[in-house]
C-alpha cells in the first residue's frame, strides 16, 4: 500500500500482528523514517498507541506521571495546611503514582514508548524545597522508567536561565548504574526571541548548545546521555544550527507551530526548517509532532503533518547511498598497513568492487598510452593484488591500440596464485608476467615507461607510499611517469563527540586517543574548512629516504564548539588532470575505496567564536616503523600525542 506524498511516493508497510502498522519507507533506499507523536497527556496508553500507528508513526512520547499533579517526597506524610492549597495537588503515598506497568506488554513499554518527566522538575530551582522535591522526583520517575524497561526518558525543557548543575548531578547519578536507562535533555534550537537576522530583535546571550555542553561535559558525555531537540517558529544562523549534526541527537520534537499552510490549506515547513530536517534525515533521527492535544490525540489531527515529513523524506536523494555502509557509520576501523600485512581475500574484494577507482586509472593510462607513440610500452603495476590495475591497464591499450607488457609485482604469495591463473587466459596471455616480490628491491630485467600504484591511504601517505616507491626512479626509463604522480593529504578540526565517545570505549589507556581510525563520519561538523598538510610527489629521487614532514596550520573558528578531534583526507593527481579525492568539496562521484581518517585528542577543548585552532603535525620515522605526532598549541595547548610513536605506528618490514 503507497500513500502518495509526492514525488517520489512513500511506501507504508504492514506488519504488525495485531493490528495495522504504517510504516513510513524511502522508496528508493529502503530507509525507514522513524516518526513519533509527542503528546501532553495521555488518558489510555493503548488507544495512544492505536492512534499512533493509524497516524504513520512508531511510538508515543507522554507524561510517565499525569503533569498536573505533584507529590511528596519519599519517607514524608506530615504536609502543613498551606501544602493542601498547593497548585497542583499532591498525590498521597498510598495512591497509585502513576497507570500500572501491565496496561502494555513489555515489548510495547520498550518499543512503543518514550517517557517524559514532569514538567515541574527543577533541580536547579532558588528553593531549596523545590530542588529537593524535583530531586526525589527525578529519582523516583527515572526507577520507574527503568523498571518499565523504556528505552529513554526526556527531561523538561532546559532554559536560559537554568544552572543545570544540580540537573547534571541528577543525571550523573541516574546514569551510574550497571545498564542505565538513557536520558535526554530537551533542548530549544534557540532561546530568546528569535535570529536578529530575521527580525533585528535580540536573542538571549548564552545560547542552548552552551548550556547543552555544560550539563554534557558535567556528566563525562556519557553514552546513554542525548539530547531531544525541539524546533522553534524561527532558526538560529546557519553555523550554529549545524553545530546539532555532531551532537547526540536522539530526537527531533517539531511543534505543530513550526508549520505553515501552503496555498491548498497543508501544512508545510519554511525553507530553512526544511533544509535543517533534510540534513536531520541523513543522521537518521526519529522525530516526533508534538501540538496541542486536539492535534495529537486524534490520528486525522496529526495525520497531515506526519503526511508532509513523510513527503520530504520521499523526496531524499540516494546517490551513492549504499545500506551495507550503514554498519559502518562512526565505526571505528585500524588503518590497513598493506606493507607488513598481507591482505585477505575478501578486503581484495572489496577493494575490486570499486569501479569508479579503476575506471579513472584506466582513463589515466588511456591518456598516457595515447600521447606515448612508441612500438612497445612497459608497464610496471607495482602492488598488484589480485589484478584489477593489471586488467585498466589491459583494457586503456585495447582502445588506444598500444602493444604493452605488463610487469604485475606483488609479494603476497596467495594474491599471486590468483594472478597467476589470470595470466594463464586471454587477454593476460603473453602480454603480463606475474612476479612475486617486494617492490623495493625488486631488480626488473628493463626499464618501464609507466609505473602504476594503488598504496593510497585515507590520508594519503598512511600505507607508506612515499616508502614502497622510494625506488621508483631506479625502476623508470628516462622519461618514464608514475601513475599517480602526486598525492596531498588534508586536515581539519571536527567537533564529533560520538567519535570520541567511541574511542573511550574503547578502554583507559592512552594508547586509544594516540591512534588514528579509518571512519565514515555520520555525527560529526567540521569546525573549519580542510587545508593541505603533507604532499608527496612520485617518483621523487631527490629525498632520498627521509619522508620526515612537518605541518603548522591555523584554523579559524567561526562559532563556539567542542573540539574532539581532527579529520583527514587525501587528494591525488592520477595524470593530466585526472584525480582521485575524497576531499568532501571534491570527492571524486560515487567512489567509496576511502572512508576518512579521525585523529583523536585526549580531552575534548571548548572553543569559542573568534578564536584560532593553531594545529601541529609530524611525520616521522625510523628504520622500522613510520608515525604521526600531532598537537594544538592555541586557543589551550595540549599534550603532544604519540611521541615517539609510542602508540601507534606503520611497521617498515625490511626489504626481501
Amino acid at each position: 500500500r503507497v500513500w502518495t506524498c509526492g514525488v517520489p511516493s512513500v511506501c507504508f508497510s504492514f506488519s504488525d500482528s495485531e493490528g495495522v502498522q504504517m510504516v513510513v519507507v524511502h522508496p528508493i533506499s529502503g530507509d525507514q523514517l522513524v516518526l513519533g507523536l509527542d503528546l501532553v497527556t495521555v488518558t489510555s496508553l493503548k488507544a495512544a498507541l492505536e492512534n499512533v500507528e493509524t497516524s504513520g508513526c512508531d511510538f508515543v512520547v507522554c507524561p510517565l506521571v499525569h503533569p498536573r499533579y505533584e507529590r511528596a517526597p519519599l519517607h514524608q506524610d506530615d504536609r502543613s495546611p498551606g501544602d493542601l492549597a498547593m497548585k497542583p495537588p499532591w498525590i498521597d503515598r498510598d495512591d497509585p503514582l502513576t497507570r500500572s506497568g501491565m496496561e502494555l506488554r513489555s515489548g510495547q513499554w520498550i518499543e512503543g514508548v518514550v517517557g517524559k518527566l514532569s514538567p515541574w522538575i527543577r533541580p536547579d530551582s532558588a528553593s531549596a524545597r523545590t530542588r529537593r522535591l524535583s530531586e526525589d522526583a527525578f529519582r523516583e520517575e527515572y526507577e520507574l522508567a527503568s523498571h518499565l524497561s523504556l528505552k529513554a526518558v526526556i527531561t523538561p525543557r532546559i532554559s536560559s536561565s537554568d544552572d543545570c548543575v544540580n540537573l547534571a548531578n541528577c543525571i550523573s547519578s541516574a546514569l551510574s548504574l550497571e545498564r542505565p536507562t538513557g536520558i535526554w535533555v530537551r533542548v530549544p534550537i534557540s532561546f530568546g526571541t528569535g535570529d536578529p537576522e530575521l527580525c533585528g530583535e535580540p536573542a538571549s546571550e548564552i545560547s542552548p548548545w552552551e548550556v547543552w555542553n555544560k550539563i554534557r561535559t558535567l556528566c563525562n558525555s556519557h553514552r546513554s546521555l542525548g539530547v531531544v531537540l525541539e524546533m522553534e517558529s524561527e532558526l538560529v544562523g546557519k553555523r550554529a544550527t549545524e553545530r546539532w549534526y555532531a551532537e547526540p541527537v536522539e530526537m527531533i520534537s517539531i511543534p505543530t507551530s513550526t508549520f505553515v499552510k501552503n496555498k491548498a490549506g497543508f501544512p508545510v515547513l519554511l525553507k530553512r526548517h526544511k533544509d535543517f530536517v533534510t540534513n536531520m534525515f541523513q543522521s537518521k533521527v526519529p522525530f516526533a509532532v508534538s501540538g496541542n492535544a486536539a492535534t495529537t490525540n486524534s490520528s486525522e489531527g496529526a495525520k497531515p503533518y506526519v503526511m508532509f515529513l513523510a513527503h520530504l523524506f520521499g523526496k531524499q536523494p540516494v546517490d551513492g547511498h549504499d545500506a551495507d555502509d550503514d554498519a559502518y557509520l562512526d565505526y571505528l576501523q585500524s588503518p590497513l598497513q598493506p606493507l607488513a600485512d598481507n591482505l585477505e581475500g575478501s578486503m581484495y574484494e572489496t577493494f575490486e568492487s570499486d569501479p569508479v577507482k579503476y575506471a579513472r586509472y584506466q582513463e589515466a593510462v588511456r591518456l598516457y598510452l595515447s600521447r606515448k607513440i612508441v612500438e612497445r610500452v612497459v608497464i610496471m603495476v607495482l602492488g598488484a593484488g589480485r589484478g584489477p590495475l593489471v586488467a585498466a591497464c589491459l583494457a586503456a591499450a585495447e582502445q588506444t591500440q598500444r602493444n604493452v607488457y605488463i610487469y604485475a609485482v606483488e609479494k603476497n604469495a596467495s594474491a599471486v596464485i590468483t594472478l597467476r591463473n589470470r595470466r594463464d587466459r586471454e587477454p593476460w596471455k603473453q602480454r603480463v608476467k606475474v612476479v612475486q616480490a617486494d617492490m623495493r628491491s625488486w631488480k626488473p630485467p628493463e626499464k618501464a615507461d609507466l609505473i602504476v600504484s594503488e598504496l593510497l591511504g585515507s590520508f594519503g601517505d598512511n600505507e607508506l607510499s612515499p616508502e614502497c616507491l622510494s625506488s621508483a626512479h631506479k625502476l623508470l626509463a628516462r622519461d618514464g611517469i608514475c601513475i599517480p604522480q602526486n598525492s596531498t593529504s588534508f586536515i581539519a578540526p571536527i567537533c564529533s563527540q560520538a567519535l570520541h565517545s567511541n574511542v573511550a570505549a574503547l578502554g583507559p589507556s592512552r594508547a586509544h586517543f594516540e591512534t588514528p581510525y579509518v571512519v565514515k563520519i555520520q555525527h560529526g561538523v567540521r569546525i573549519s574548512g580542510p587545508q593541505p598538510c603533507f604532499k608527496f610527489a612520485h617518483p621523487n629521487d631527490r629525498e632520498s629516504h627521509d619522508f620526515s614532514r612537518y605541518a603548522q596550520l591555523s584554523f579559524d573558528v567561526e562559532e563556539d564548539y567542542m573540539l574532539h578531534g581532527f579529520v583527514g583526507y587525501f587528494d591525488a593527481m592520477l595524470y593530466g588532470g585526472i584525480d582521485l579525492s575524497i576531499l568532501p568539496e571534491m570527492h571524486t562521484p560515487k567512489m567509496f575505496s576511502w572512508y576518512s581518517i579521525y585523529f583523536p585528542i585526549m580531552r575534548p577543548l571548548l572553543l569559542k567564536k573568534g578564536e584560532a585552532v593553531d594545529f601541529h603535525m609530524w611525520r616521522r620515522s625510523s628504520a622500522k616503523k613510520v608515525w604521526y605526532e600531532w598537537t594544538v598549541t592555541s586557543p589551550t595547548p595540549i599534550a603532544i600525542h604519540n611521541v615517539n610513536g609510542r602508540s601507534y605506528g606503520m611497521d617498515v618490514l625490511p626489504m626481501s
